[in-house]
């Protein structure tokens, strides 16, 4: 939860009050009343403190002074109002408590568009629920399960982790598996496309830009995901493969160069700088 902070309450009338009563630096006041404010709104959301003894309200403030002296300068300085005895927090109806409503209000709209974008999928019994991503980064968790009920409500699911297994087995460069299975998801490839990935990934990991000092030059599986690199142009899958299938002899220097030359200038179009 969350509460307006105002900037003029540093230099409110009512704060310096609060900081001569408690004979504290006016930081510590400000810090006192946000956790007074916060504490109730978990415990007492209606703004009223009445039950809640003066320990229970100092462990709130984290007050490390006497409790009782803590609440008679809350009362003093005006933020608690001691009325019909009841304790008050000072118009908490007024802000904090029309924040609550709004939020009331946001969590009802919330609920009625989930239960509307539920309607709308198709039903198949069980097949039809789809867990959520595990708890994350907040907002990044919303959007990823919204994306999910998308993809299953255009007739798609999102990728199992066995697809993305059978991309990882084959791809070279062992790193950053995480960020690579978040492009992977957000790809969500269908069949076709990913035999379409996993073919130009055996043959690049075995062209001459991947193996090239020791494969320096092979990206993370993330940025060849993201960046679609299958799609580049200039890349003879058959030509690699032709090369893969004749078993050149690792001893016969002059006959890998010539291959590697052939393979440069189908790629590039340029004659071959060797």
């Amino acid at each position: 939860m969350w509460i307006e902070s105002h900037s003029d309450l540093s230099d409110h009338p009512k704060m310096w009050a609060l900081t001569e009563l408690l004979d504290v630096h006016c930081a510590q006041t400000i810090g006192i009343l946000h956790l007074l404010w916060w504490w109730s709104m978990r415990f007492a959301p209606d703004g009223d403190v009445t039950d809640f003894a003066p320990t229970a309200i100092a462990r709130a403030c984290r007050w490390t002074g006497d409790p009782q002296t803590l609440v008679n300068a809350l009362i003093r300085a005006g933020f608690l109002d001691d009325t019909d005895g009841r304790l008050l927090i000072h118009d908490w109806a007024d802000y904090t408590g029309k924040l609550l409503n709004q939020q009331e209000r946001a969590r009802q709209r919330a609920k009625r568009h989930y239960a509307q974008s539920n309607r709308s999928l198709p039903v198949t019994g069980q097949d039809n629920i789809i867990p959520p991503y595990p708890p994350g980064r907040g907002d990044d968790c919303a959007v990823a399960n919204a994306k999910r009920h998308i993809a299953h409500a255009n007739g798609r699911q999102p990728p199992d982790d066995d697809s993305f297994n059978r991309f990882w087995a084959e791809w070279p460069k062992k790193v950053a598996k995480e960020a690579a299975r978040a492009a992977f998801r957000r790809l969500n490839p269908d069949e076709a496309l990913l035999e379409t990935i996993i073919t130009d990934v055996q043959c690049r990991r075995t062209g001459p830009d991947w193996t090239r000092d020791g494969g320096r030059y092979i990206p993370n599986a993330s940025t060849y995901l993201n960046q679609r690199r299958w799609t580049d142009t200039g890349i003879d899958v058959e030509l690699i493969k032709h090369t893969e299938t004749r078993a050149v002899p690792e001893t016969d220097d002059a006959l890998v160069r010539e291959n590697e030359r052939k393979l440069f200038e189908l790629q590039t179009g340029r004659p071959a700088p060797w």
